[in-house]
This record gives C-alpha cells, structure tokens and sequence, in this order.
C-alpha cells in the first residue's frame, strides 16, 4: 500500500503505534530477524588503504 504525505512530521505521526496488537508485534520480531538487524554482518575496525579499488572489492 502506498501513503503519501504533505509534510515530514505527518509521515513520522503514521509510524506511531498507541495500541499494538499481535500483528504489530509479529512484524517487529520479522523485521529483527532479518539480515539487517542480524549480529552476522560485522564490519571491520580501523582504516585501510588499498593501491588499486578491485584490491579495495576483493577484501569488502
């Protein structure tokens, strides 16, 4: 379903939720448990310097 707004706080104001219910919560835990929010995908620390940008591709 697509919505549009007129301003950015009436957007904000969709996403509030006052009386979840089942459904609500079920998506929440969906959305968690997806890729994104998952502790699989981690980046590594520090600065790295790369001589060409395929080097750079290879080691991301």
């Amino acid at each position: 379903m697509l919505k549009k707004y007129k301003t950015f706080e009436d957007a904000e104001r969709d996403l509030w939720c006052f009386n979840p219910d089942r459904d609500y919560f079920n998506r929440i835990f969906v959305m968690m448990r997806t890729e994104i929010f998952s502790k699989t995908l981690r980046a590594r620390r520090g600065v790295f310097k790369y001589r060409t940008i395929e080097d750079a591709q290879k080691n991301s």
